[in-house]
C-alpha cells in the first residue's frame, strides 16, 4: 500500500512541478510562440506538464543503488536496435487497435468524419506531447511502480494487480467516465502490463499507449478519455453513444473498445504461450 500512495503523491506533485515548469517565462514565451492559439496552447500544456513526472519519478530513481541500476540497465537508458522495432510494431498495434474502434462506430453511426484545416507543425508538436504523456504514465506505472512491487512481493500478478489499479484511481478524475470506460482501463493497463514485462520492454507499452491516445484525439478528432481534442486531421460529426463510442468519455467509453482490447490482450496472451513465455 506504501508503494502505491508513493507512486500516487509523486505522479500527481510532478504533474503540478510540470505546470510551473511551463509557466516560467522563458518557456511560456516559446510555447506561445509555437502555438498561439489559446485553445490549443492549453491542450498542449496538459499534455507536456507530464514532463514534470518524467523528472520526478527519474530523480527518485536516483536516490537508491538499486534503483539506480534498474534505471540505468533498462531500455529507458540504453538503446537496442530491437528496442526501435519493438516501439514500431507496437506503435503500428496502437493505431490499428484503436483504428478498428473508430471505423466500428462509423459503420454504426456513431458519427462521421470529415477533414479540418490544421497547420503543418501542429500534429508534429502534439504527437511529441503525447508521447512524452502516454510514456509518463507508462515510465510511472509499468516500469517504476512495477518493479517496486515486484521487488518487495516477488508476485508478477501483484505487481500487475497493484499498478492497475493505480492506473484505475488516477483516471477516475476524468470527465464522463463510466463503468465501462473503467473496464477498458483496466483491459488497457493489463495489456501494457504484459508488454512492458516481456524483458522489459517498456518503450512497447509506451508505443502502444501513445499510437491509442493519438489515434482518437490527434487523427480523428474525437474525446480521449473523456477530453476534447484541438488539433486533428479530421473531426466528427453527428455524435450520438453507440457500440464503439461514448459521446461523454469517447472511444474508450464503448463495449466495443473494451471488446478490442480483450481481443488483443487474448491474443497476446496465446503468442506467449504459443512461444513458452510465462504470462507475466
Amino acid at each position: 500500500m506504501f508503494d502505491l500512495l508513493f507512486t500516487a503523491a509523486l505522479f500527481l506533485t510532478g504533474l503540478s512541478f510540470g505546470r510551473f515548469l511551463l509557466e516560467l517565462p522563458l518557456p511560456a514565451k516559446l510555447m506561445h510562440h509555437l502555438c498561439p492559439e489559446k485553445p490549443a496552447l492549453h491542450s498542449l500544456n496538459r499534455y507536456l506538464c507530464f514532463l514534470g513526472v518524467w523528472i520526478l519519478i527519474g530523480s527518485a530513481m536516483l536516490l537508491t543503488e538499486a534503483d539506480r541500476k534498474l534505471l540505468f540497465s533498462s531500455p529507458i537508458c540504453r538503446y537496442r536496435k530491437k528496442n526501435l522495432t519493438g516501439f514500431l510494431i507496437a506503435l503500428a498495434a496502437g493505431f490499428a487497435a484503436n483504428g478498428v474502434c473508430v471505423f466500428g462506430a462509423q459503420l454504426t453511426g456513431s458519427f462521421t468524419l470529415h477533414r479540418a484545416p490544421v497547420s503543418a507543425g501542429m500534429p508534429v508538436l502534439f504527437f511529441l506531447a503525447i508521447l512524452i504523456q502516454a510514456g509518463a504514465e507508462e515510465f510511472t506505472f509499468r516500469f517504476f511502480l512495477y518493479q517496486k512491487l515486484l521487488q518487495k512481493n516477488c508476485n508478477p500478478s501483484l505487481a500487475v494487480a497493484g499498478n492497475v489499479l493505480l492506473f484505475l484511481v488516477l483516471h477516475l478524475m476524468n470527465a464522463g467516465l463510466n463503468m465501462v470506460g473503467a473496464l477498458q482501463i483496466v483491459l488497457m493497463g493489463i495489456l501494457l502490463s504484459l508488454l512492458a514485462a516481456d524483458e522489459n520492454k517498456i518503450w512497447e507499452a509506451i508505443a502502444f499507449h501513445t499510437a491509442w491516445n493519438a489515434s482518437q484525439s490527434l487523427l480523428f478528432g474525437l474525446k480521449n478519455s473523456g477530453t476534447d481534442s484541438v488539433v486533428s486531421f479530421f473531426l466528427p460529426e453527428s455524435v450520438r453513444s453507440g457500440f464503439f463510442y461514448d459521446a461523454a468519455f469517447g472511444v474508450e467509453g464503448s463495449i466495443g473498445a473494451c471488446l478490442v482490447l480483450f481481443l488483443t490482450l487474448t491474443a497476446l496472451l496465446l503468442y506467449r504461450k504459443a512461444t513458452g513465455k510465462p504470462i507475466f
